[in-house]
Parts: C-alpha cells; structure tokens; sequence
C-alpha cells in the first residue's frame, strides 16, 4: 500500500472501510489472517521492511490502545525457537534494541499474566521488548510451510502498565486464533490481500481510475 499514490491509498482504506462490519481477511504469501471489525487496517505491508499494521482502538474511554505489526520471513526449519529467531531478525535490522535484555531482567509489571501462545498450532514464548524509538512491547512468533512471521504488539510507552500489557495480550491472542499459514513462501511475496465478505479478493486500485 506504501507504493500507491495517495489518493490511491486513501480509496484502499476506504475499501477497508466498506467492510469493516463484518471485519476483513488479510492474505500474503505467508499467512492469512482476520481482522476483527473493530480493529484498525493502517498498513497492508507484507514483508520485513514493511510489516502489516494494525491498530486495536480503544475498547472503552482510558482504555489502552496497542498497535500490531506482522513481519514474515522466508526461513528453512524446523527452527526450535522461533521467537528468538524473529528478535534476532529484528535487532539486526534496528526495528529492537538492546534494551529488551533489560526489560526482561526486571520482568513485567504483570507477573501472573501467562505469556504463552500458540502460533500456527505449536507453542510460542514470548519475549518483552523496545523498539528503537523507544516503545514497549512483545514479540512471538511462529514457524510453517517455510515461513517465519512475527507478532509485535507495542504500547504507548516505554513503561507500560499491567493494563497496557493485559491489552497487548488480549491482542496477539485474537490474533494467534485466526492467523493461519499459507504454504505459499517459494513465490514472489505479495502485499496481503484484503478478502472481502465473500471470500473474494477485493479487486487492486487502478490509479488511472482516480479523479484527479
């Protein structure tokens, strides 16, 4: 969606828009996905350097709101920690730093909170971590088909609250129940195909079209 004009951009979202009763299904070459209807299609992405993004508005006034981000690799397995794998990808690419060492040292302000997930139907732990401008968050990640595909979800802050980190959970769980992998990893790596009510591929925006 990044490589689109911005009017062209602005009629995707609207497409978005149109579905969003019902909620909308995001499908790569990596994994496909469903958006629940409340949630928030920011970004289609579809790869490392653009991951998809989604945003979980607030569920009530002061409650908190947590972006997600899906960056999938291609990745021979089987890989005994794919979570760890997917940090490593991360940190490299200065999207993680160092400071997550840190945070996993003090542990989280939720400490009964169980951080376990089960990504692509295997077990996946969960790492506490920042990103480079600072935020806090969490990391799984699963492993299928060829293909790695991590799950950030990211507070507000540096600091986040139990609150911020049950509503970070809250988040990748829903998410980790409908996200599926493909078995397409071997070809060319698309953006996520937004899925509309009936099953059908919402057709791509023909920029020509657009009104000036």
């Amino acid at each position: 969606m990044s490589g689109l004009p911005a009017a062209a951009r602005a009629c995707l979202i609207a497409l978005v828009a149109g579905c969003a009763a019902n909620g909308v299904t995001l499908r790569s070459n990596h994994y496909r996905v469903y958006v629940p209807p409340e949630w928030e299609v920011v970004e289609q992405g579809g790869d490392s350097e653009i991951p998809t993004l989604l945003r979980m508005p607030t569920a009530a006034a002061g409650a908190p709101t947590v972006e997600l981000r899906l960056y999938p690799w291609h990745a021979q397995g089987p890989l005994a920690d794919p979570t760890g794998d997917a940090l490593k990808h991360l940190a490299t690419a200065g999207v993680l730093v160092g400071d997550a060492a840190r945070l996993e040292d003090e542990g989280p302000p939720c400490p009964a909170q169980n951080l376990e997930f089960f990504v692509f139907g295997k077990a996946a732990r969960t790492i506490h971590v920042l990103t480079a401008t600072g935020r806090a968050g969490l990391i799984t990640a699963g492993h299928a088909y060829g293909s790695l595909v991590a799950i950030v979800a990211l507070a507000a802050s540096n600091r986040p609250t139990c609150a911020e980190v049950q509503a970070m959970v809250e988040a990748i769980r829903r998410v980790t129940i409908t996200l599926a992998a493909t078995g397409d990893a071997s070809r060319v790596v698309p953006p996520p195909t937004i899925v509309g009510p009936q099953g059908l591929p919402v057709p791509p925006i023909d920029p020509s079209q657009l009104i000036p």
